[in-house]
């Protein structure tokens, strides 16, 4: 802390921070100090309501849960629970007590139950009705995460009274709605109309639903998609006054308007998870130039190219800070490319990403082909990235991982799951013999790095090199280190009447009898004793390393972690 002198009126602001970053497990140990801690820390337990199993909701539907819950009551500030009759024990509280502030402290609630475990529509549509009274009933509420099993579309009575209830809302700030089939473009038309101080909206669809007329509509399919596209042209040509955003679906469009000088200022955040299908990816980057403080977006599913994407982040998105492709979708590597470098040339020092440099945060999507002007126009942001991800990636060679983490000081989160990838860690890596990376720099540069999850390939001779873990030896800010290393696959006969279970342990045995893993074995101990100084290290996996590792020996090495708290080794 600084020399500044603290007032006694900023000690239970510093108590909420100091709280805010402890776990359960350490705020109950400071209950158990004195009666005087017990005083100050026992509100702090009641804060967030997790409930994730059934055995968790049978405690909580106790009679001396629901008591203590009575007594407590102005402490709640978060509830998640896959169980929606946690909000029957809420609302309650509520109609028993008008005047109790029972939930006028409550700042989040996540309640994706009724589109996973309902199967009833009636029923679901009691529980969302419950837990829409205590969102009324909760005027500081800020996040709320919703699911629904049914389409979201506006015909329905109480899809409007969800919507009715979100845009009548004074504090709402985010935003998660998750569907099993359809979202219409209307129900967004009016989240973005009413909901004006909304930073971040997401949804999570199945397609994103058009506009379906009435059987006696005389107007015909092609008719209402010449005129959503007339009058998209007509907004763009005066944006002073009216803006439209067509969504089209299935080759229909629907003109979704609001009526603002400048819309949609406000959203800093936008995800959309699902599938658009034909000239859907045109409206969305539509969409996406009128959101100037836009800061983080996730990419939906597209069937097509998105050509006129890198012009939008250039010229509209000067914010933009964080991008995510990882829905599946058919978007060519140089699509991709051309998007992370608009982000480096965006913002002309008007507080976007170009002020701060480039891209914090990029996470790509599945079985994408990188090639080495993908990871160029990374290096671009070198300075600035905090987090990458690459999920089930085959062309991300072993020199291109050595660039990233040689290139990137800031970075704090790294995964990539490598399928048919091997990698080197000595001198002959050609990463070390190109003439960008000098010997110098040999040394990784994200000291900050905090999370490394990495899946490689291997052979018997290169399970965990030595050069590999004094690399990690330096990563003192450590805590989460998942390794996953894939071997030649041995080809022998299976045992017949056996499991597949028990014929692979039976062919790992023989395969480590007839190569002789022992000698590997000593390499892979080795290695991991030399990680004996990442002394934040709390997450420790290790996946494909069975025949390498000693469990009695792992055991013992686990003390030189004080802070780990999950170990896996198989």
């Amino acid at each position: 802390m600084s020399s500044k002198q603290i007032s006694i009126f900023e000690i239970p602001h510093i108590q909420d921070h100091i709280c805010s970053h402890l776990s359960p497990q350490h705020l109950r140990r400071c209950v158990l100090v004195c009666h005087l801690w017990a005083y100050h820390f026992n509100p702090y337990l009641w804060q967030s309501i997790q409930i994730r199993r059934r055995s968790t909701f049978k405690k909580f539907a106790r009679p001396e849960a629901q008591q203590a819950l009575a007594h407590k009551r102005h402490h709640i500030h978060t509830v998640s629970s896959i169980f929606a009759e946690v909000f029957h024990s809420l609302r309650d509280l509520i109609h028993h007590n008008p005047s109790s502030p029972c939930t006028t402290n409550l700042i989040a609630i996540h309640s994706l139950y009724p589109a996973k475990k309902c199967n009833q529509g009636r029923i679901h549509q009691q529980l969302e009705e419950v837990v829409l009274q205590v969102v009324e009933a909760s005027p500081r509420l800020q996040v709320l995460k919703f699911g629904i099993q049914y389409s979201f579309n506006p015909n329905s009575v109480s899809t409007n009274r969800c919507l009715d209830v979100i845009k009548s809302h004074p504090s709402l700030r985010e935003l998660h709605i998750a569907t099993h089939r359809f979202v219409s473009v209307d129900i967004v038309r009016n989240l973005l109309k009413h909901c004006v101080y909304l930073e971040k909206l997401s949804i999570h669809f199945t397609v994103w639903d058009s506009y379906r007329g009435n059987p006696g509509d005389p107007i015909t399919q092609s008719q209402r998609e010449e005129d959503g596209f007339e009058e998209l042209l007509r907004t763009i040509r005066d944006q002073e006054y009216s803006t439209e955003i067509v969504s089209i679906e299935r080759n229909v469009n629907t003109a979704i308007s609001c009526r603002h000088r400048k819309p949609f200022v406000g959203f800093k955040e936008l995800e959309f998870r699902g599938r658009i299908e034909a000239h859907g990816e045109v409206m969305l980057s539509t969409f996406l130039s009128f959101l100037p403080s836009l800061e983080r977006v996730v990419f939906p599913c597209m069937m097509r190219g998105i050509e006129d994407f890198p012009r939008v982040i250039e010229t509209y998105l000067s914010c933009l800070q964080h991008l995510d492709v990882s829905c599946r979708a058919n978007i060519q590597i140089g699509r991709i490319t051309a998007m992370v470098k608009a982000c480096r040339q965006n913002g002309n020092g008007n507080g976007g990403s170009g002020s701060h440099g480039g891209l914090r945060t990029f996470i790509g999507s599945k079985y994408d082909q990188y090639d080495q002007a993908f990871v160029d126009a990374l290096l671009e942001h070198g300075q600035t990235l905090e987090h990458l991800g690459f999920a089930e990636c085959d062309q991300l060679k072993s020199e291109m991982i050595q660039a990233l983490l040689m290139a990137c000081p800031r970075l704090k989160v790294f995964e990539a799951l490598l399928l048919r990838t091997q990698l080197y860690w000595n001198e002959q890596d050609p990463a070390f013999m190109t003439d960008t990376v000098r010997p110098r720099r040999r040394v990784w540069a994200c000291q900050q790095l905090r999370v490394l999850k990495l899946q490689f390939m291997g052979t018997e001779t290169h399970v965990f090199p030595m050069m590999f873990a004094e690399q990690l030896r330096l990563l003192h800010m450590l805590e989460d280190l998942r390794l996953r290393w894939k071997g030649p696959q041995p080809v022998s006969e299976l045992g017949h009447g056996k499991t597949g279970k028990e014929n692979e342990e039976e062919e790992l045995v023989r395969t480590a009898a007839s190569q002789g893993y022992t000698a590997h074995t000593m390499k892979v101990m080795n290695a991991l004793r030399a990680l004996s100084s990442l002394k934040r290290l709390k997450r420790l996996e290790l996946r494909g390393f069975r025949l390498f590792v000693d469990k009695v020996e792992m055991r013992e090495m686990r003390k030189q972690w004080p802070q780990l708290e999950l170990m896996r080794h198989d």
